[in-house]
């Protein structure tokens, strides 16, 4: 039952992410959190879901990938950001 409720998640997922390709066209998805701990139980739902519900079928959409950014991915964005600025070039190349 708990693997039913995943593909289910997953595709409602995949339908809220497909509005979200229609309103931004990205050219890349990152799903993180929780979820993209049991990506491989619900990538081929998302994915699938994505595409049933993308407004030109057939043509290539945004590529969906699971966040490697471990546990804390806000906390690894955040901490990545704030090296950035004290590391980057003040002087253009």
């Amino acid at each position: 039952m708990a693997i039913a409720a995943l593909i289910e998640t997953a595709h409602y997922l995949g339908i809220g992410i497909s509005n979200l390709i229609k309103g931004l066209s990205p050219e890349a998805v990152i799903v993180g959190g929780q979820i993209a701990r049991v990506w491989p139980l619900i990538a081929q739902e998302l994915k699938t879901a994505v595409e049933e519900n993308s407004i030109c079928r057939g043509l290539s959409s945004a590529s969906i990938y699971a966040s490697t950014l471990g546990t804390n991915p806000r906390l690894t964005g955040a901490l990545s950001l704030v090296l950035a600025s004290k590391f980057a070039s003040m002087v253009p190349a």
